[in-house]
């Protein structure tokens, strides 16, 4: 990342879909067009020679998956954001974008402005989403314990909505499809206000992946409750 913009490298298999994500971003004063790749070798080529602050990357690559370069990148330097812009389903594979590290997930089909809105927002450490993938993670997250799932108005985003203020630290357990096992997330929540608007017009959430930490203080709990030292 480069003194007053950000660079970003774009991945996608298609070299007109490359030249013109190139040209919207190289046309913004904070934005820097650093490179492209078709696919995860190249990308991972071009992100040690430039060392990008955002990679954008589409779910089909050249030479593979686009979920598993976004593993790959995140494992190796977790501080490139990552944004996901690909034609393929948004509801079937943005759950999957994030849980392997990416921070945002947009369609090919938005206009300009949603695009370069994505990027931003990604760029500031925030997740990214269409209004409908947000609530529809919302409205699957559940908990593996019975009885401890989120109806509708408790979910971190209706409380915020409903309430006009900030929800924190909200945990609740996702059940990630691919690993077959729950995902425990961290859920923030937090309303968005027109100017002199009394009411939220809508609210952004964010997702924080807390299952190793959660994996642990269970283990630590179990290990407590088998401790005949500590019952007796």
């Amino acid at each position: 990342m480069s003194s007053g913009f950000s660079e970003v490298l774009i991945v996608d298999s298609h070299p007109l879909i490359r030249a013109c994500l190139s040209h919207i971003i190289d046309k913004e004063r904070d934005l820097k067009f650093s490179g492209e790749a078709d696919g995860k070798s190249q990308a991972l080529e071009k992100i040690k020679l430039h060392s990008p602050a955002l990679v954008i990357v589409d779910i089909s690559l050249a030479d593979g998956c686009g979920i598993d370069l976004i593993e790959h990148i995140k494992a190796h330097d977790p501080q490139i954001k990552i944004l996901v812009a690909s034609m393929n389903n948004e509801s079937l594979y943005a759950e999957r974008a994030l849980l392997a590290g990416a921070q945002g997930y947009v369609g090919k089909d938005v206009s300009p402005e949603t695009f370069l809105q994505a990027i931003r927002q990604v760029l500031k450490g925030k997740i990214y989403l269409s209004n409908n993938q947000r609530d529809l993670i919302l409205n699957g997250l559940v908990s593996p314990n019975a009885g401890s799932d989120l109806p509708g108005e408790q979910h971190p985003s209706m409380q915020a909505l409903s309430t006009g203020k900030s929800i924190h630290g909200v945990i609740a357990g996702v059940y990630n499809s691919v690993k077959k096992k729950y995902v425990w997330l961290s859920i923030n929540a937090f309303p968005m206000f027109k100017a002199k608007a009394d009411k939220p017009y809508e609210v952004f959430v964010t997702l924080h992946d807390i299952t190793d930490r959660k994996e642990m203080e269970d283990e630590l709990e179990l290990q407590s409750s088998d401790d005949p030292l500590i019952n007796n």
